[in-house]
């Protein structure tokens, strides 16, 4: 069976994690079976993702992305002459954007892959990351949004403009990686399978998405946006879909791959600065509703947003905020 235990120390740099996963897990061989169990973290786990976590900030300090790259944000206003994907925005929480991306690749197993694909790699946060994990590796980075392949072509990292729901690479590969970016994709039953084709015999597709969608930061977006002034010019603009149930995507997977780990950890971000919820959601979730907004009605928008979000995530005594952020992670080997 694969293995099921987490690398994930109590509390890394502020960021408690939730240990009690819920894990969906297929058994190669010995039959299609769900598996639903508490995980244990292991000695050599928690080593092999501090190793991982060294040579990622090696890596990102010569690079110039990654943690140090969030001190190049200048407060996180958004540019009203530029409504795309701001890295800045996005940067100024790199280092909690980060944390899955590690607990990610610290579980793939692949012994030796040639070929490994970060699908939906934004700045490249994650790219020093699976350089660390898989140093013998072709590493390529797929994004569609020019303004983030900016910052990873700076860091020095072979990049690819694409359409990632299009995006198919011209020979099969080992590891397709992907970090909080096919929740933004539609028609997963579609996407997942087409994915596991990408892939060589033996190849994993490794995913993380947010599993947000009932949350206060992300379900008052719509309220807002239907509610204000603003409501003509956000009428039928949307963030992205809900993921689907830990069970669906077994059901999607199992019959295709032979070993497929399903799991939802639950991060409590310890947060500063003036409502820095509201800052978080402008790098990501909120873009959508930004973008479309004439930017003279930006400033009121994002006013009423943090208005309804601040009893949801109050100050604590300290003065930081927490935001308690669930995460679906998925590795699949094919056959």
């Amino acid at each position: 069976m694969e293995n099921t235990s987490d690398g994930i120390p109590d509390n890394v740099n502020g960021a408690i994690v939730n240990r009690n996963q819920t894990n969906l897990a297929v058994a190669p061989r010995v039959g299609l079976r769900a598996v639903v169990e508490s995980c244990q973290i292991t000695e050599s786990h928690c080593i092999f993702r501090q190793v991982i976590l060294v040579s990622y900030k090696k890596l990102s300090q010569k690079c110039g992305i990654g943690d140090n790259a969030a001190a190049e944000d200048s407060g996180g206003a958004i540019s009203a002459a530029k409504p795309d994907w701001d890295p800045r925005q996005y940067l100024h929480f790199a280092d909690e954007r980060l944390r899955p991306a590690i607990d990610l690749a610290a579980r793939i197993g692949h012994p030796g892959p040639r070929r490994v694909i970060d699908l939906g790699c934004g700045t490249g946060n994650a790219l020093p990351v699976l350089s660390a994990r898989f140093p013998n590796a072709e590493l390529v980075g797929v994004d569609s949004s020019p303004a983030m392949l900016e910052k990873a072509n700076s860091a020095g990292f072979t990049t690819q403009l694409a359409d990632i729901a299009t995006w198919s690479p011209p020979q099969p590969v080992d590891v397709i990686f992907s970090n909080a970016a096919l929740q933004w994709l539609p028609d997963h039953a579609a996407l997942f399978p087409r994915l596991l084709a990408c892939l060589a015999p033996g190849g994993i597709l490794a995913v993380q998405m947010p599993a947000m969608h009932n949350e206060p930061v992300r379900a008052l977006q719509s309220a807002i946006a239907l509610s204000g002034p603003w409501s003509k010019q956000l009428s039928g603009v949307t963030s992205a879909p809900p993921v689907l149930e830990p069970a669906a995507y077994y059901d999607l997977l199992s019959e295709r791959v032979c070993a497929v780990e399903i799991w939802i950890t639950q991060y409590l971000h310890v947060l500063r600065g003036e409502d820095p919820v509201v800052q978080w959601a402008m790098g990501t979730s909120l873009r959508p509703y930004l973008d479309a907004l004439r930017p003279g009605d930006r400033p009121e928008f994002i006013a009423a947003y943090s208005k309804a979000l601040r009893p949801h995530y109050p100050p604590r005594a300290d003065g930081t905020v927490l935001l308690a952020f669930r995460r679906l992670f998925i590795l699949a080997r094919k056959q």
